[in-house]
């Protein structure tokens, strides 16, 4: 099983630089001169880069190599990560995302594609779902221990919180040239056309692709999260405890990204599956601003995440069992196309939002109760429309 270790590993490694800024990284914008509204708009314009790019470079991996669209990956990431050292404001901060996102997009259809391909080579596909779910156990742990070490960096300093990912980035290169270079590549290439026209025949083939491109999409309201919970956590805990309920945050999902594709295995459609960790994520959000004290808003957050952790495996494991390696990764960008929209367009109603309501926690309360009521709904909804049949 050299492909699960290599692509654990990856997973670790690729996640743990950037989770150093993770548990300060609103703190940060804040410090430069940004409001919520603001944070929630450049985060907008990161999800729009994966956009841009997502297609494009997983047609490259499909075409010219799966190992060296990754390590050029890791190259634009160092770049972000010294715009972000740099960053004085909001255009410069705005800039540094959208390198940032650029070089996660190298990443996006790629990475999932050369696993896919490298344990059918090996005669292990059937195990999938269970890389899958290490893979996410293993980057949240690489968030449990890069959070806690960055909430320590970040009350030493904020801007030392992007040092780590400028020193990951490199070693990322060098691990896709010697562990992963030459595997996981489809045995025929298609030209590039050729893999588009062939997923997106997939897509509209497929029932199950379309429904399963809607739950990624919705699931973009858990944005409501991923961007204030650290400011409301600082009012509860203070800044120097921000790294530590990041940690807690990423064991949860962790548990999560083990436990659910287990639940599956054992007999519960992944698309059953997809659809309960949707419904749960947002009643679990939708709770959150009733929490009272610590150990509410602990305890709520942590069920959010649980589910969280589960959903990409699902998600993953549900694509990749319906398409063809030809055009692999092309396919899986076209789904990521689908969630990333999602990080799109909730972030930039969040940044017209902050228009009318206050930049305090009154706005944070607001955002999680709507989006955590609209994300059990459409989850109820996609439950009873989900596909059955085939896992």
């Amino acid at each position: 099983m050299r492909a699960a270790r290599t692509y654990v590993t990856f997973a670790f490694l690729s996640t743990f630089g950037i989770a150093m800024s993770m548990a300060d990284y609103v703190p940060f914008l804040r410090s430069i001169g940004l409001t919520l509204g603001q944070v929630a708009l450049i985060n907008g314009f990161f999800s729009a880069a994966v956009i841009a790019m997502d297609v494009p470079t997983s047609l490259a991996a499909d075409r010219f190599g799966r190992a060296r669209t990754l390590a050029v990956g890791a190259v634009i990431r160092f770049a972000g990560a010294l715009a972000y050292l740099l960053a004085r404001g909001l255009g410069s901060a705005l800039t540094a995302e959208i390198v940032l996102g650029a070089g996660l997009a190298f990443e996006s259809g790629a990475l999932q594609a050369w696993l896919v391909d490298t344990l059918h080579a090996e005669g292990h596909g059937e195990n999938i779902g269970g890389v899958l779910g290490r893979a996410s156990a293993a980057r949240g742990l690489a968030m449990m221990a890069g959070g806690a070490f960055g909430g320590w960096l970040g009350a030493w300093h904020l801007r030392a919180i992007w040092v780590p990912e400028l020193l990951c980035a490199p070693v990322l290169v060098a691990f896709v040239r010697t562990r992963m270079r030459g595997r996981g590549d489809p045995a025929h290439r298609l030209p590039c056309t050729e893999a588009f026209a062939r997923a997106i025949g997939a897509l509209r083939a497929q029932r199950a692709l379309r429904w399963i491109a809607a739950c990624l999409f919705a699931f973009g309201l858990v944005a409501g999260i991923n961007y204030f919970w650290a400011p409301y956590a600082e009012r509860l805990f203070g800044r120097a405890r921000l790294g530590l309920v990041f940690a807690g945050m990423c064991l949860a999902s962790s548990i999560g990204g083990l436990l659910m594709p287990r639940l599956a295995d054992a007999g519960m459609h992944d698309a059953a599956a997809t659809a309960v960790s949707m419904g749960v994520a947002g009643l679990a959000m939708l709770a959150l601003p009733l929490s009272g004290g610590r150990v509410g808003f602990l305890a709520l957050l942590a069920l959010h995440e649980l589910p969280r952790g589960s959903f990409q495996p699902l998600t993953d494991r549900f694509i990749h069992r319906r398409v063809e390696s030809a055009y692999r990764a092309t396919a899986g960008s076209l789904h990521s196309f689908a969630a990333k929209a999602g990080f799109t367009v909730v972030p930039l109603v969040l940044w017209l939002a902050d228009r009318r309501f206050l930049d305090g926690p009154d706005t944070i309360r607001l955002t999680w109760t709507v989006c955590g009521a609209l994300l059990a709904a459409v989850a109820a909804v996609l439950w009873l429309l989900r596909p059955r049949g085939e896992p």
